[in-house]
């Protein structure tokens, strides 16, 4: 294949996390490729020559189609735009599929399966940092018209002045650099007041519940109400979704994270291109308000949130975690939006009036709620899948309803007062539990936090006290409080309910509570673990800083608390292996410091 390329240019934000998802040891090594999939209606009697002039004309309308990789001499990432791709159609097996190189080719595919010349079943793919779901979905309908009108009738919508390396150039400027940094650092504040833990557990562990609506109307009903009042889809699902919560937890200072983020904007809102982030808004319900008052504003702090979409997405996500772990959970949990049709083909054409609840249950624990829209051509879907330790069967369908009920009051008066559609809502009972910690707003559950301390090794017996903030008490055969601290910031990035301890304290097993401990950490934001006879951790501090030249690395602090730029790590994770320790990349985007991530190798 020669490589021409018309353009090149920078990574956009979103395409920062999905590129280092695209190091060589997911490739290589693992045989991980991060893509999308979706499977095309195909017309009868289609041939391998008409679907290739149909993907021929895709990639030609669509940078994205025909973006390929490479790393500039100062490591940074740096996309190209061919200026001209076919791309292939690969034979469908029923064997794993092999993973494209970005870095040799663009990732855009459609595989086949043929039946000589004529083509029985095709599925497009392409990876993630090209094109997220929300566009992906968009495209692979495109080119189901484009097939049926036989290429006469279906013109693919591509916007020549405005392409992926556009957005990326945008996001480049330095007013957008200057509002990216102000953001950040306003959101981490945002991030510590954030009440956690409003949907304390009341289920059952070990199972999760699916409730999928199936509504041929309703979607149709939110676009004509989105055009009237000048607001996106996904801008008023997350209104609904943020308001019936709120109503039912009683939790009007309220955070939801989406994935959606700049596809609100008019020129990217058709993009076909890897755009969309997750970011994290707070949402707000003003006195006096109408309920499309409540959804415009929604649509507004949507808007205005982007800046939060940082570039380091998943190094931002570390940071937050030490954040959270410090003073009490998970921001995104236990609520998440997403609004993407992605997931296959729409399984049936809906019935014009109707409306179907479907319910499934299903092994294994899921850690929060997850609320996903997924408009289609033939229906619109719209489901709840919750863990049963968020919340209860029954709270669920509850709260399910009340969505449902509550778009629906929008949607048929918008201008009542926000407070009388909000009051039609039913406020959750939460179960009384003698074992609940306070902590501000925050909800934490001391059984928890006492079981992660008997499961570290020398530990026989934990207990919780109130020693100028929470105190984890151990007695055992002298267990190392550094090794429980660590263990217990690990567990608190994945468990809502786990407050880590501002101290630690350690008793002989034969020894009374009221007996002084044999040893004590307190842990505050100035806690360092020794790393001086550690080579393992000295190790990770080289490694860091040889690849942030100038920088001084503190191995207490996570990736990103101590400065790291996400596109580095596949260069510390060969560094570190250069230096005779193991490493997986998605170690540096954990809760674990770097202390703890130097700890966990070759033992």
């Amino acid at each position: 294949m020669t490589m021409e390329f018309a353009r090149t240019g920078s990574l956009a934000w979103g395409q920062q996390s999905f590129w280092f998802l695209n190091e060589e040891t997911f490739i290589r090594e693992y045989g991980i490729e991060f893509h999308l999939s979706r499977p095309l209606s195909v017309p009868q009697g289609l041939t391998k020559e008409r679907l290739q002039q149909t993907l021929n004309a895709a990639a030609a309308a669509y940078e994205a189609l025909r973006t390929m990789y490479r790393v500039l001499p100062d490591g940074q990432p740096e996309q190209c735009v061919l200026a001209h791709f076919e791309p292939p159609q690969v034979e469908l097996t029923d064997g794993p599929v092999v993973p494209v190189d970005v870095k040799e080719r663009p990732g855009f595919r459609c595989m086949v399966r043929t039946d000589g010349d004529v083509v029985s079943e095709a599925v497009l793919r392409a990876n993630q940092i090209d094109i997220d779901g929300f566009a992906f979905s968009r495209l692979a309908r495109e080119v189901e018209r484009h097939l049926v009108d036989d290429g006469q009738g279906a013109l693919f919508a591509g916007d020549e002045a405005f392409q992926p390396l556009d957005c990326a150039a945008a996001e480049s400027e330095e007013a957008m650099q200057a509002a990216s940094a102000r953001a950040i650092e306003a959101l981490s504040g945002l991030w510590r007041e954030a009440p956690r833990n409003f949907l304390p557990p009341a289920g059952v562990a070990g199972k999760t519940l699916q409730l999928t609506l199936n509504d041929a109307d309703l979607y149709a009903s939110v676009q004509r109400y989105s055009t009237t009042h000048g607001v996106s889809p996904a801008s008023f699902f997350h209104a609904v979704v943020g308001g019936a919560i709120a109503a039912w937890t009683q939790t009007y200072d309220l955070f939801l994270t989406t994935a959606v983020s700049n596809r609100w904007r008019p020129r990217s809102a058709g993009l076909m291109a890897r755009i969309a982030t997750e970011v994290d808004c707070r949402l707000e319900f003003p006195p006096g308000a109408t309920g499309a008052d409540f959804v415009r504003r929604t649509h507004g702090l949507l808007l205005r949130a982007y800046p939060y979409g940082v570039r380091d997405e998943e190094a931002g996500v570390a940071a937050k975690d030490r954040i959270d772990s410090e003073s009490g959970s998970i921001l995104q949990r236990p609520v998440r939006i997403e609004y993407l049709d992605y997931q296959g083909r729409q399984e049936a054409a809906g019935v014009a009036g109707s409306r179907r609840i479907e319910e499934r249950t299903t092994d294994g624990g899921f850690d929060r709620m997850l609320f996903a829209f997924y408009p289609g051509d033939r229906e619109f879907k719209f489901f709840l899948k919750c863990g049963g330790e968020v919340a209860a069967p029954e709270e669920c369908r509850e709260l399910f309803d009340a969505v449902i009920g509550f778009a629906d009051a929008l949607l048929g008066k918008p201008e009542a007062p926000l407070q009388e559609l909000l009051s039609r809502i039913p406020t959750r009972v939460i179960p009384a539990e003698a074992d609940w910690i306070a902590n501000g707003n925050s909800r934490h559950l001391g059984a928890r936090i006492r079981a992660v301390a008997l499961a570290h090794p020398e530990v026989e017996e934990a207990w919780l006290e109130e020693r100028d903030g929470l105190r984890c008490a151990v007695a055992g055969d002298r267990p190392d409080l550094i090794a429980l601290h660590e263990r217990m910031l690990l567990t608190a990035s994945h468990d809502p309910l786990i407050r880590v301890p501002t101290s630690y304290a350690a008793f002989t097993s034969d020894s009374p509570r009221g007996d002084e401990p044999t040893a004590v950490l307190d842990v505050d934001p100035d806690y360092r673990p020794a790393a001086d006879d550690d080579p393992r951790i000295l190790a990770i501090v080289d490694v860091f800083e040889s690849c942030h030249p100038g920088s001084a690395c503190d191995p207490a602090l996570s990736y990103a608390a101590a400065g790291g730029r996400f596109t580095m790590i596949p260069s510390m994770v060969s560094s570190l292996r250069n230096a005779g320790f193991e490493s997986h990349p998605l170690d540096f985007t954990g809760i674990a410091s770097l202390a703890a991530i130097a700890r966990s190798r070759g033992e």
